[in-house]
This record gives structure tokens, sequence and C-alpha cells, in this order.
């Protein structure tokens, strides 16, 4: 593994319109950057971002008796995080912790006067503990793959990569990622 490489994943997220009455929906990315500390440890550092154009707030059919019944996207929060990391053999097996957590935060509308903001925690909840164990557990990822930026461009391949593919429901919000890594830092 080289001295500096990079993660970078996108989350999609949402909430289970038969359970909840309101939820934020969309994508988040979560990049990590990994420096080595010694021959076979490395210091990681990340951020929880979210795409602002994919946010969404979906209502579902539980409020029937609210005049305006609707919702809105008021703001996010950025995540931080970080950790380590470790080579075993071919294996990384990584331990983060949230520095801050990622939030979403919605308002919805029954009437003029009526009106609730809630924080959504879809991306920590998914993420966590409660969900994909990426954050706040150890986890690991094959490294005998080659990293994305590796591979040659424009041409079809059958080459493994290092990769992680999540599928996971937390607390009444699903949830699918893909974490690829790099040894350059991706656009």
């Amino acid at each position: 593994m080289p001295d500096e490489f990079y993660a970078r994943g996108s989350w999609r997220f949402d909430g289970d319109e038969s359970v909840i009455n309101f939820g934020v929906k969309g994508v988040a990315i979560i990049d990590m950057h990994f420096t080595r500390q010694t021959a076979d440890q490395y210091l990681i550092d990340g951020t929880v971002t979210y795409k602002d154009e994919t946010l969404g707030c979906d209502i579902f059919p539980r409020f029937t008796l609210c005049p305006k019944n609707t919702c809105e996207v008021v703001g996010t929060t950025v995540g931080e995080l970080t950790g380590v990391a470790a080579v075993r053999g071919s294996q990384l097996e990584m331990s983060t912790h949230w520095l801050t957590k990622p939030d979403e935060s919605a308002t919805f509308f029954c009437s003029d006067t009526i009106t609730s903001t809630n924080s959504g925690w879809a991306v920590w909840q998914t993420m966590g503990p409660l969900g994909a164990k990426i954050v706040d557990e150890p986890w690991g990822v094959d490294i005998s793959g080659s990293f994305i930026d590796d591979l040659p461009i424009g041409e079809v391949t059958d080459t493994p990569v290092i990769s992680a593919n999540f599928n996971v429901e937390a607390n009444d919000v699903t949830a699918e990622g893909l974490i690829g890594f790099y040894r350059n830092k991706p656009e």
C-alpha cells in the first residue's frame, strides 16, 4: 500500500414511508484520506457531505388531517470522522469514529401556524453501528484488487478493484452505498 491513498463513496438514503411521517432523502458523499504512520498503520481523516441537488423531503399519508401537509429540507450538517487503519494480510482493517455527526434537517408544515423542524440523522444512523457499521465500529476491505484510478480509462476490464458495497436499513431508513479506493485524490 502507498504512503497515502483515498476512499470516496456515495451514500443514497430514504425513509420508510410505512413507518415514518416525513423524511429527508438524497445522496451523501463520504471522503477519506489515509496517511501512513508506521509500516502497516494509517491515520484516517474524512468528511461526509451532502449533494444538495439530490435532497428532497417526502410526506407520507399518515398526516391526512393537516391542511398544508408539506415539508422542505432546511439544512445539513457536514460530518467529520477520524480513525486508524492497519494492513493485515490482504485486508485493510479500519476503525473510524465521528468527530461531528452528519445531519439533515427538514421542516414539516401542517398549517400556517403548526410546523415542526426535525433532525433526520439518516446518514449518521445508516453508516454507524445500527446500520453498515463503517463508522464507530471496526470494518475491513479486501485490498488484493487494484485502486480504481490504476485501471485503464475507457476499457472494459474484469480486474477486481478495492471497494466495498453496502445495503442497510436502520431506524426506518434504508441506505445503499459504494466506497471505492483511489491511489490519487478523486475529483
